[in-house]
């Protein structure tokens, strides 16, 4: 198995694509991980915590194929500043109001690049 790797790595600039996409993903496996940690946490209950965390990756599993065909039609940095748009601004409605807790969502996992 290693030699599959090592013959897929040895391919010019395939590491540091493979490492991209690693570090791209580690948001996704962290918020699952906070999101167990911080519910099991305030009420008690892991089961409760694995249901959000699971239903919160559903989420993320069901928008990823529509969120990279708007990134592959209209490019990485306007998909990234449309959706930063609508955190800031439409995002705090549907919040209440809690403009501060927008933007720490909105900078807790969007970030990646804008490259």
């Amino acid at each position: 198995m290693l030699k599959t790797y090592r013959s897929l790595l040895s391919i010019p600039h395939a590491r540091a694509f493979v490492l991209a996409g690693f570090v791209a993903r580690l948001s996704m496996s962290m918020r699952a991980l906070g999101a167990v940690l911080m519910i099991s946490t305030l009420t008690g209950s892991y089961g409760l915590a694995g249901a959000i965390a699971a239903a919160a990756l559903l989420g993320e599993a069901v928008a990823a194929p529509r969120l990279g065909r708007l990134v592959d039609r209209y490019g990485q940095r306007r998909v990234l500043l449309r959706g930063k748009f609508y955190r800031l601004q439409v995002g705090p409605r549907k919040l209440g109001q809690r403009r501060d807790l927008a933007f720490t969502t909105s900078y807790s996992g969007s970030e990646r690049s804008l490259k």
